[in-house]
């Protein structure tokens, strides 16, 4: 994980409101890209999108935080 910050802010994005799904956590906020670029993320990095972020262990959040940031390369 080269970038920590990044990987922070995906970490805590979901928890304030708890209980919501990735998809529409991650969505909510414009920083993690389109709505479209989301669900590509989490396909890519082997997560279902109607998982609850507190389900996630720290080695999806680590693929996520990389497939976030892949797909705001594109």
């Amino acid at each position: 994980m080269a970038d920590g910050a990044h990987f922070r802010r995906v970490v805590k994005r979901p928890s304030p409101k708890g209980g919501r799904r990735c998809t529409n956590s991650l969505q909510s906020d414009p920083v993690m890209g389109p709505a479209g670029a989301v669900r590509a993320a989490l396909a890519s990095a082997g997560i279902d999108p109607i998982r609850r972020a507190e389900t996630l262990t720290v080695a999806e959040f680590a693929r996520l935080a990389e497939a976030l940031r892949a797909a705001r390369r594109d």
